[in-house]
């Protein structure tokens, strides 16, 4: 069964969270990028519409949450 664009978008964002944090990391990042501004940044446009503060947030907490298990 294909993903649904709903699906696609969130496993974006959460390549987005994680391309981020490595980035931050490595200080491979301008200072004043944000989470939010990197990820809709880096959504395809025929997702973008998906994607906004509240899924990233949600994604986010989702991530977190499962590594300080």
């Amino acid at each position: 069964m294909p993903l649904t664009d709903r699906e696609k978008a969130t496993a974006l964002v959460a390549s987005g969270i994680t391309a981020f944090s490595l980035l931050r990391e490595r200080g491979e990042l301008p200072p004043d990028t944000t989470l939010h501004g990197f990820v809709l940044g880096v959504v395809p446009g025929e997702l973008a519409g998906l994607v906004d503060a509240a899924l990233i947030d949600e994604v986010f907490g989702l991530v977190a949450s499962s590594h300080g298990s």
